[in-house]
Order: C-alpha cells, then structure tokens, then sequence
C-alpha cells in the first residue's frame, strides 16, 4: 500500500501520480467537445481556398513586379503552401477557416493550443496523403492521421 493518496481538494499530486501513464488512459477534459465534421470538412475547404488565392495574388503581384516567371511560380508556391501548413499555428489554434467554423485546434496532452511544429506536422499529412487522411476523420476517435501525427484534436470553441 504505497500509493500516496490525495489530499481533498489537492489534485497536484495526483496529476504527477498519472504524469507517466499513456495519454489514452488520462480523463479527457469534459469542457472540450469534439468539433462536429461539418464544421471540420467546411473549415478545411476554407483554408484550401485561401491558399489558392493567396497563390494567385502572389502570383499576379509578382508578375506584374516583373519578377523572372520562375521565381514568380516558386514564391507563389511557398507563400501557398507555408500557409495552408502553419494556418493552424494562428492565436488559439485557428486558421481563418477554422475561426468561421467556430472550431479550434490543441494539443490533446496538454489543451494548449496547436503550435507551428504540431500545425506543419498535422497539415504536412493532409497535402501529401490527401484523402487517406482524411479519411480517418471517421474513425471512432474523428482524427486524422495528421491529427494522430501531432497529438492534435480539434474542438468546438466554447461560447
């Protein structure tokens, strides 16, 4: 009978007590709820829009800055793609799709909110391996592999 049992009220120690155990097994926050698929699919459509406009507007800017027309094309690929992988990495874990939506990204470990390694990693997947991906999101757990990848859910924000 080793186990050192918490005082009322003292939850310190039993959070160090259960710090080693796999995330699987820690008691999920009931203040986060699962962000619907909807408001998921939408979101995602939204981003993948904005990385298309942000290519075009780069594009036509930098044409018309009469940059050489392959630079224009690698620029406007980088400036596209670095968005639609680090958009989750904005103010509370949002892209511009995911705050119209309502839905935020965090790490399910901690419930800080989504970082630019856990945001590159979780959408870095989703560019790579497209629909398998996302075909995980209806998956008992609703996570992508990307999601899976990082240690990332995606929430309901809280009104």
């Amino acid at each position: 009978m080793d186990r050192k049992e918490p005082r009322l009220g003292d939850l310190s120690d039993a959070l160090v007590e259960h710090a080693d155990m796999p995330q699987e097994y820690l008691p999920e926050d009931p203040n986060f709820l699962p962000a619907p698929l909807r408001a998921r699919f939408f979101a995602q459509m939204a981003d993948s829009l904005i990385s298309v406009l942000i290519f075009i507007s780069v594009f036509y800017i930098l044409s018309e800055a009469k940059f050489e027309p392959e630079n224009v094309r690698i620029y406007s690929l980088l400036f596209s793609v670095s968005y639609y992988l680090l958009c989750d990495s904005l103010p509370r874990g949002k892209s511009i799709g995911k705050w119209f939506f309502k839905i935020s990204v965090i790490n399910k470990r901690t419930g800080a909110y989504c970082s630019f390694i856990q945001s590159f990693f979780r959408n870095l997947l989703c560019l790579t391996l497209g629909i398998i991906d996302s075909a995980f999101i209806l998956g008992k757990k609703r996570r992508r592999l990307g999601d899976l990848l990082a240690r990332t859910i995606v929430i309901k924000d809280r009104k």
